[in-house]
C-alpha cells in the first residue's frame, strides 16, 4: 500500500452539516470530557502502550483543518487546539459524534464554532 493510500485509510471520513470552506481554518472552542488519550495526541510525543488505558478531559480552543471531500462527499476534520489551563497542544481527528455537535456561533462571538461533548 502506498503512503498516500495509508494516509487516506487512516482518515476518519465523516458526514458534516457544514461545507469545507465554512470550517477550514476557522476557530473553535471545544470540550471533550472523556477523550481517550490515544486519540488526544500531544505534539512530538508518541502515545501508545500504558497511555491508552486512561482518558483525559480536553478543553480549550483551536482551529479546524478540513480535508476532502472524498469520492463519497465526506470530510476529514482535524482540530488543532490548546488546552485552556495547561496550554498543552492537542490534535484531534474528529469522530462522527463530535462532528454532529459542531455549532456555528453568532457573529461577534470570540470563536467561529463550538464543539461541546456532554460529560
Amino acid at each position: 500500500m502506498s503512503d498516500n493510500n495509508k494516509k487516506e485509510s487512516a482518515r476518519n471520513w465523516i458526514k458534516v452539516q457544514f461545507a469545507k470552506y465554512e470550517l477550514h481554518q476557522k476557530t473553535v472552542e471545544f470540550y471533550f470530557p472523556h477523550r481517550k488519550v490515544v486519540e488526544c495526541r500531544f505534539p512530538n510525543r508518541k502515545v501508545e502502550g500504558e497511555d491508552d488505558k486512561y482518558e483525559a478531559k480536553c478543553e480549550g480552543h483551536g482551529k479546524f483543518d478540513v480535508i476532502g471531500p472524498n469520492d463519497q462527499g465526506l470530510l476529514s476534520i482535524t482540530l488543532h487546539g490548546f488546552a485552556s489551563v495547561s496550554k498543552k497542544g492537542y490534535i484531534f481527528l474528529l469522530t462522527q459524534q463530535e462532528a454532529n455537535l459542531i455549532v456555528h456561533n453568532p457573529v461577534g462571538a470570540e470563536f467561529d464554532f463550538s464543539c461541546f461533548v456532554a460529560g
